[in-house]
């Protein structure tokens, strides 16, 4: 269950939201939960990844290779996953990091030239088998992004319905040839404009309280290129863990 990321940070008297909280383009923005965990230390599959990705890369690609399998042979799962929201602001969809992620791991295993080592072997072994899954996987990605551009094509013509009536004039994804192809375009949260107002109150139960608040912010339509979002381009990504760069 993807869930807008939140957190107050000491200090503060109100929560923070969304773009308020990342400080590099690839920190997190989204975060998923699972209504089967109970455990405040256990998290969803997609969450396990997304925290083991660049720490523990051995336990990282075994796991993602398998995610890829389970994609691979269930094209229902393989569609969920493939809908999913990304977890940062450089990517439109929660797929779009997995081949090039791949490819780097790939790349770097051949810099590295450590063929003889078992360890490496594994690691090897495991890349090809996920990027093996992703390849029979493509067909079904390429059908929904087809899919896709269809509806942003007759949004465009129609002048949009509904909320995307703005779309050709205010989303730089409808016409860049760098933002990542999507359609609807997800969205990029700002601060607030206004103090958060309580909406629905339920407190009759002795044991259960249930509110509901309101809170009004900023938003643009995400414009991401899988490196930076040009809705955010004053946001730097991390190159390696010195240093940083810009999209200027």
């Amino acid at each position: 269950m993807p869930e807008l990321l939140a957190r107050k940070v000491y200090g503060d008297t109100r929560p923070k939201y969304g773009l308020e909280l990342v400080d590099k383009i690839s920190d997190e923005c989204l975060q998923y939960n699972s209504p089967v965990l109970f455990s405040a230390t256990d998290e969803a599959l997609v969450a396990q990844i997304i925290k083991c990705k660049g720490r523990f890369d051995v336990q990282y690609i075994s796991c993602f290779k398998e995610l890829l399998g389970l994609m691979a042979k269930d094209r229902d799962v393989a569609a969920f996953v493939w809908n999913l929201p990304p977890y940062n602001y450089q990517s439109a969809r929660f797929t779009d990091w997995f081949r090039p992620y791949l490819q780097e791991q790939l790349a770097e295993q051949t810099r590295m030239a450590v063929g003889t080592s078992p360890h490496f072997k594994n690691k090897i072994d495991l890349l090809n088998k996920a990027v093996a899954h992703l390849d029979a996987l493509e067909p079904l990605f390429k059908e929904r992004e087809d899919k896709q551009m269809e509806r942003m094509a007759k949004c465009l013509a129609e002048g949009g319905s509904g909320e995307f009536t703005d779309v050709a004039e205010h989303w730089i994804g409808a016409s860049s040839k760098e933002v990542i192809k999507h359609f609807p375009p997800q969205l990029v949260i700002g601060r607030p404009v206004a103090v958060e107002k309580e909406i629905f109150v339920q407190d009759t139960d002795p044991r259960v309280k249930v509110q509901i608040f309101e809170v009004e912010h900023e938003y643009a339509y995400s414009a991401p290129t899988g490196l930076f979002n040009l809705a955010a381009p004053h946001i730097a990504r991390r190159t390696n863990q010195y240093s940083i760069e810009t999209y200027y």
